[in-house]
């Protein structure tokens, strides 16, 4: 007697190790949450932090990094504050990933752009820095023009969150009022 396909498929399946079921959950969550945000879905976020928070749990660094990069769509998330489940998400990314990895330039640029209203603008110059200084020795990387942008967010909340005039004054064209 012949075992019937399904259910040797089956039985298959719940061998399965849980790391690989993890994976493949990973893989799959990874993939919704960049269709949710590519569709303007709000529910990306979530998403993709569930993602990110699985693939934390499994050690799996490349799929941690694929979820925070992909809950982003290029600046900070949270205008006027900041984003505390991405900063500890990019954080943890940071931490994962080796040194000189273009794809960790790429975190800690995104991470220094959540962290612009933090109220940080040192850490943000410094974690831009690092970003631009990891993709200039990865070398057309494609990650220096983004963090480049960064680096400008950093320096620019540096100079204007204090007070400080957005343009400099033009020379001949003041102005006296009249009487």
């Amino acid at each position: 007697m012949r075992p019937r396909a399904g259910t040797a498929r089956h039985s298959s399946s719940t061998t399965r190790r849980p790391a690989a079921i993890g994976s493949e959950r990973c893989e799959l969550l990874i993939g919704l949450g960049e269709a949710q945000r590519q569709i303007g879905n709000p529910e990306h976020r979530e998403t993709l932090l569930g993602a990110a928070g699985l693939a934390q749990e499994l050690g799996d660094a490349e799929r941690l990094c694929r979820a925070v990069l992909a809950n982003s769509r290029g600046w900070m998330s949270n205008f006027g504050g900041v984003d505390s489940e991405r900063v500890q998400a990019l954080e943890a990314t940071a931490g994962a990933l080796p040194d000189g990895a273009p794809r960790r330039a790429q975190v800690l640029a995104l991470l220094a752009c959540e962290l612009h209203y933090a109220g940080e603008p040192a850490r943000c110059r410094a974690l831009a820095a690092e970003a631009i200084e990891i993709a200039r020795s990865a070398g057309g990387s494609g990650c220096a023009g983004p963090c480049a942008f960064k680096r400008h967010l950093g320096h620019h909340d540096a100079r204007h969150a204090a007070g400080a005039p957005t343009a400099e004054p033009r020379a001949g064209r003041a102005r006296t009022a009249p009487g």
